[in-house]
């Protein structure tokens, strides 16, 4: 853990990630699945922890980013300066229930529906469409992703979501830095 402290700060930003995979590994459709339980919508777990549960934010996300030749997981958030620690203890906490625990089937059937409806307004209209083939184009891909996409959305189980969540999410690996 790396902390840069501002004295005058009544916030700090918090960021916490690790390298990862990008979108032309086989986990990877699987793993936008599992970030998106984690912390990848407003319902996410991160979000319902954190924000509505606790208060100490009002918004913290998690992604993973990809580029042409690798890719890395990021968790973010600002929150006041005495929740910081707390905030930490938090994002392992959910990190290691995804870890250790099965997500059940109403909370992942809500995700599949969430996702399935983002990717379908991802390709909504030809301006949408052309920026969804741009991003397929960088990675060579053709629009069969989309459906792979989907199909994987779908039909993706809460053991496969499991087995990814000890393979990549492992909170004593990640780097943590906070400002302020």
């Amino acid at each position: 853990m790396h902390h840069i402290e501002k004295v005058d700060s009544v916030q700090s930003a918090v960021m916490v990630g690790n390298i990862s995979i990008n979108k032309t590994h086989p986990d990877f459709l699987k793993l936008s699945v599992l970030n998106t339980v984690f912390g990848g919508y407003f319902g996410s777990r991160l979000m319902s922890n954190i924000r509505e549960e606790k208060g100490y934010t009002y918004g913290i996300y998690s992604s993973f980013a990809s580029y042409p030749h690798g890719g890395f997981l990021e968790i973010a958030t600002e929150v006041g300066k005495g929740v910081r620690d707390n905030t930490l203890k938090e994002i392992e906490f959910e990190i290691n229930d995804l870890r250790n625990n099965l997500i059940d089937e109403e909370e992942l059937q809500i995700v599949k529906n969430y996702m399935s409806g983002k990717i379908l307004r991802s390709i909504d209209g030809p301006l949408k469409l052309s920026e969804t083939i741009k991003g397929l184009i960088i990675y060579g891909q053709t629009t069969d992703y989309i459906h792979n996409l989907l199909k994987t959305v779908r039909e993706v189980k809460a053991e496969e979501l499991h087995e990814l969540a000890k393979k990549y999410l492992d909170y004593d690996k990640m780097y943590k830095i906070t400002v302020g």
